[in-house]
């Protein structure tokens, strides 16, 4: 069997874009696993803080943990600010609200999805609420920008991530799925042209194969498609972005659990 595809470590310093959203994907994806469970209320209860009863508790508690995951980062990288690597880094803290937003109104079935409009992630944190329109915005801004570095590379794969496991925005209806794939397309052109060749001396991802599959949580993604017509491009494609899904998604919940 042939070695996954990989690609040249890049010699600048790296934002880690994609391992800052998996922390709070994380988070996300707890909360996810708790309502399933049907402990949510328990798992939301901390401290001196009783379990949450109505809607609104629901919400609020839920908006202060991830909010709390995108604050840490915010400070954590507060010398980065005003620089190239702030600002992608604040965008990708944009597309993390943007997703909990989207996965929390539309994807899963709580008792506080009704009252989450009233607390969306997206104004508490960046005080707006257009994430369906300025997503794509955005994402079209990156891909119209020239030269390709490493750093456009990251930021457009967390865009891709953030889509595969979720948000639509203004194009979640059926007949706009050809716009998704087209954006799709145009971001792992970045990601390609701007993270250099594939070649087999260093893994893709590398932090990836930190975190095997266990199969031990069904976490499905969106479905891929291949772009253009291209069959080998789009299963290079399929692979790189399964090997960063595998990143996110299969990231020990045992702290949850076991708490």
């Amino acid at each position: 069997m042939r070695d996954a595809p990989t690609w040249p470590q890049q010699r600048h310093n790296h934002s880690n874009l994609v391992a800052r959203f998996a922390d709070f994907y994380q988070e996300l994806a707890a909360i996810k696993t708790a309502q399933t469970g049907g402990w949510l209320a328990a798992y939301l209860a901390s401290g001196d803080l009783p379990q949450p009863v109505t809607d609104i508790e629901f919400a609020k508690r839920v908006n202060a943990r991830l909010l709390a995951r995108l604050q840490r980062q915010a400070r954590r990288h507060a010398d980065d600010t005003g620089t190239p690597a702030g600002h992608a880094a604040r965008q990708a803290r944009y597309l993390m609200a943007a997703l909990a937003d989207e996965v929390l109104i539309f994807e899963l079935d709580w008792p506080g999805r009704d009252a989450w409009l009233s607390v969306l992630l997206e104004h508490t944190m960046f005080d707006s609420s257009n994430a369906g329109s300025r997503f794509f915005v955005m994402a079209e801004q990156l891909v119209g920008e020239t030269p390709r570095t490493p750093l456009q590379a990251e930021l457009a794969s967390v865009f891709l991530l953030a889509m595969e496991l979720g948000f639509k925005g203004r194009y979640r209806s059926r007949q706009a799925q050809p716009h998704l794939e087209k954006i799709r397309g145009q971001l792992y052109e970045v990601v390609f042209v701007a993270g250099g060749r594939l070649n087999d001396e260093q893994p893709a991802f590398a932090n990836a194969y930190a975190y095997p599959l266990t199969g031990r949580y069904d976490e499905r993604l969106a479905p891929l498609s291949p772009w253009r017509n291209l069959a080998l491009y789009g299963l290079i494609g399929y692979l790189v972005l399964s090997l960063v899904a595998w990143f996110v998604l299969m990231h020990p919940f045992e702290h949850y659990l076991n708490s």
